[in-house]
């Protein structure tokens, strides 16, 4: 970096803020001596420049992992099924937009069709929805709600039917986000979101629906009220039989003949009289139906339906199926995909063989190893059979995009988290192997295991809040490893979701948050900010705002991981509330908080990318400040006085400088980003004269072929610095 002496003689430096001379940054200061926390904290912000993307890593892991565990309320989060049987797979489908859908294939519209049972409601409902282009319906979870919901679009029209992911943000969802003609179903929305439903985003959601001749079905809880929205009560519900039949036939492919003598027999009416009563779930009939059209019954005995109930996933026979698996290699793959599915097989082989070992009784007279010259019993393939598994093409994300691969999972929704919690409930004797376990995987070089095995740990904390607290949480938050104390954070925001847990987690994340803990405890405290988001008062903010008046390096990095995740999660809320205390922080009279919200907003400058606007002509990526700073000029406004703060700072202004220059490198051969960085950098420019000298100096150095070599970023800054001074 040069001096202020040294600035315009063809250095690759910038300009150095006069008030001070830098500290070094990169490497030991001078004369061997061990880095302060300040230069270790702006050292983690550079060193993030080469790796972009964690925030959002971190997020789709963990949207990812809670999807087969679902959420500790019963709700899938961000899988579902067809009609008692198909995943969702959510996917960004449209390039202009992020949205994430699945898009029902042409076989699947047709078992919609097919299958559908009427209800006594479904007439009225059907009217009343004739020309709507936004549905509310509400009902009780089991009630064939999402069967009902694409009748209702099938019958308005909809030329393809299309699942939103439950985190759509419905108050960001527009016209680039739908394809034309498309039926959308919106289910398992949070409560937060739900609240948010007022009738100035449902008249906006509607007219944007109609633009594009859309509909949207929002399957929403029975007890929900709107005073200003029409409401369909979904009350009365088809028999189960009739939807265990519907399937059948579907399945069968040949008519309700062949489908009736199925049920006719003896054994089938028993075992269907003992599984399905009124408060039995539609989805589990259907599944029914499903299954029995897969299986072969024999003539004269049970066997094929045995089969069949080890492959149904009723709880009612989930012990005596995995009881009856053939060795614990098997019992213990089982387990680890409980944890872990959506890893390659692979990945959770291996870690099976891990759990399996800590399961396993030691050896002894009795318990030998296995003689040498035994034939090997178990292949991959049975024990996936025996599993009701499957290896599948998926796609694995990662900060880079998304890179095909195939993937292991249970092939019947919910069994992942019904053996999760069946396993730690019955096999109580056998938690402290798990918990080691579990800790071993939160340690793993992959993050999809750590988050998966965080989110595990979640769930089971639901349940046993206490023990897991004791012997895992505390343990996690005050280790001195950043992944375990990462691991504790998304494991207490997991079981935060269980309402009943709600309080006891807040008051865990405010004994680690005060000034007497460690600041590991701290840090904790810090990336468990999502416990404290929905909480009045703006307790989250409070939360991070006491944080960073420290001078512990642990907590300052904790602190710029959770505005990045904070911000990434793309609510308008979530971001006006990171740039308010940003600002609030790096205008401010505090020196030390000054300097945490200046390494921040760089961290967050350097992590955060996402894909070019909607309707953007070119495929590329572009910082999401950036973009945020492009389509909005208020916040436009706030970014640049962001920028001139850091880049005129005793403390930050070398971090600022190399973070500029990513974002140079990144945009140079992108022009529609050069032209929105110039617009940016001209209205940072306007702070102050000394901020365009600075500027100035830099676009200079980017252009020098001996340093940066970016002629077309430098043009452009330079143009628009010109093109402002020229305005009168």
């Amino acid at each position: 970096m040069s001096t202020p002496q040294q600035a315009g003689k063809g250095d690759q430096g910038g300009v150095v803020p006069a008030q001070a001379e830098p500290d070094p940054v990169a490497g030991h200061p001078a004369g061997g001596e061990e880095l302060t926390g300040r230069q270790r904290a702006a050292r983690g912000v550079l060193a993030q420049a080469g790796q972009a993307g964690s925030a959002g890593e971190r997020r789709e892991v963990e949207r990812e992992a809670k999807a087969g565990l679902a959420s500790v309320n019963g709700v899938q989060i961000t899988g579902g099924t067809v009609n008692g049987g198909n995943y969702y797979d959510f996917r960004v489908l449209n390039s202009r937009s992020q949205l994430r859908s699945y898009q029902l294939e042409a076989r699947q519209v047709a078992e919609v069709k097919a299958t559908f049972v009427q209800s006594g409601d479904y007439p009225d409902l059907a009217q009343g929805a004739q020309g709507q282009r936004l549905l509310l319906l509400r009902g009780r979870p089991g009630s064939g709600r999402t069967a009902v919901g694409w009748r209702l679009l099938l019958a308005g029209g909809a030329s393809a039917l299309a699942m939103l992911a439950p985190e759509t943000d419905l108050g960001a969802l527009g016209r680039a986000d739908l394809t034309p003609g498309t039926g959308y179903l919106l289910t398992g929305l949070s409560g937060p979101a739900i609240n948010r439903l007022d009738s100035f985003l449902l008249a906006r959601l509607t007219a944007e629906l109609a633009a594009e001749q859309c509909r949207l079905v929002v399957v929403l809880p029975e007890s929900f009220q709107h005073p200003g929205k029409e409401l369909f009560a979904l009350i009365r519900t088809p028999a189960h039989q009739d939807v265990v039949r519907a399937h059948l036939a579907w399945g069968l492919g040949a008519g309700a003949d062949r489908a009736d003598a199925v049920l006719a027999r003896p054994d089938v009416r028993r075992v269907l009289a003992e599984r399905l009563d009124a408060f039995t779930p539609l989805s589990a009939a259907a599944e029914l139906g499903a299954l029995l059209a897969d299986v072969e019954l024999p003539g004269g005995d049970l066997e094929g339906w045995l089969l069949l109930r080890r492959w149904s996933g009723l709880s009612q026979d989930l012990d005596e199926w995995f009881r009856e698996l053939p060795d614990l290699q098997t019992q213990a793959l089982g387990v680890a995909l409980s944890v872990l599915a959506g890893e390659p097989y692979e990945t959770v082989s291996l870690l099976a063989e891990a759990l399996k070992r800590r399961l396993q009784p030691p050896a002894d007279e009795v318990r030998r190893e296995r003689d040498r010259s035994t034939a090997l019993q178990s292949s991959r393939r049975r024990r996936l059979e025996l599993l009701g598994a499957e290896v599948v093409p998926g796609e694995v994300a990662s900060r880079h995009g998304t890179a095909p691969g195939m993937i292991v999972r249970f092939r019947a929704p919910g069994r992942q988290r019904e053996l999760l919690l069946h396993f730690w409930d019955e096999y109580d004797d056998h938690r402290s192997a798990v918990l080691a376990w579990l800790r071993e995987c939160a340690r793993h070089e992959l993050v999809s295991v750590r988050v998966r095995a965080a989110v595990a740990a979640g769930v089971l904390a639901v349940g046993s809040f206490d023990l897991l607290r004791a012997t895992v949480l505390d343990a996690w938050a005050g280790s001195a490893d950043e992944l375990q104390r990462e691991a504790a954070a998304t494991a207490l925001n997991t079981a935060a979701e269980a309402p009943e847990l709600g309080e006891p987690v807040r008051e865990v994340v405010r004994s680690w948050a005060s000034a007497e803990a460690d600041e590991e405890f701290r840090a904790t405290a810090a990336r468990s900010w999502r416990v404290l988001l929905d909480q009045p008062g703006g307790a989250a903010l409070r939360l991070l705002h006491d944080l960073a008046g420290t001078e512990d390096v642990e907590v300052m990095d904790a602190l710029f991981r959770t505005l990045a995740d904070q911000f990434a999660t793309g609510e308008e809320r979530h971001r006006r509330e990171v740039l308010q205390l940003l600002r609030y922080w790096v205008l401010g009279t505090d020196p030390q908080r000054r300097l945490v919200g200046e390494l921040s907003f760089l961290y967050v400058a350097v992590d955060l990318v996402e894909n070019r606007p909607a309707r953007s002509a070119d495929p590329g990526r572009w910082p999401t400040l950036l973009a945020v700073s492009a389509a909005d000029p208020v916040r436009q406004s706030e970014l640049a006085e962001l920028w001139a703060a850091v880049l005129g700072s005793a403390d930050s202004w070398e971090v600022a400088q190399s973070c500029l220059g990513s974002w140079a490198r990144q945009l140079e051969t992108d022009p529609a980003g050069r032209r929105a960085l110039g617009r940016l950098l001209a209205r940072a420019a306007e702070v102050s004269p000394r901020t365009e000298r600075l500027l100035r100096h830099l676009a200079g150095q980017w252009n020098n072929p001996d340093g940066a070599g970016l002629p077309l970023v430098s043009a452009e800054v330079g143009h628009r610095l010109d093109e402002r001074k020229r305005q009168p």
